[in-house]
């Protein structure tokens, strides 16, 4: 994904993007932030959609049985 691309996905999905994280096997994965949900800092995976990757952590946050984080 390009910065753009990792851009509109925050936007439409209600994230912060954070930037690029560099792997140390030398690739970059997005970097985003559930500010609405869980404020959750996950990256996006390779092969993995930036809503797959959201649905991913906010199930993780759900299963975890911690609450939700007051709205700010």
């Amino acid at each position: 994904m390009t910065e753009v691309d990792c851009l509109v996905a925050a936007a439409r999905l209600g994230l912060k993007y954070n930037g690029m994280q560099e792997h140390p096997e030398g690739y970059s994965m997005p970097m985003f932030t559930d500010v609405l949900e869980t404020r959750s800092t996950f990256v996006q995976r390779p092969g993995e959609t930036p809503e797959a990757a959201l649905a991913r952590v906010r199930a993780r946050h759900v299963n975890s049985g911690a609450p939700a984080p007051e709205a700010r």
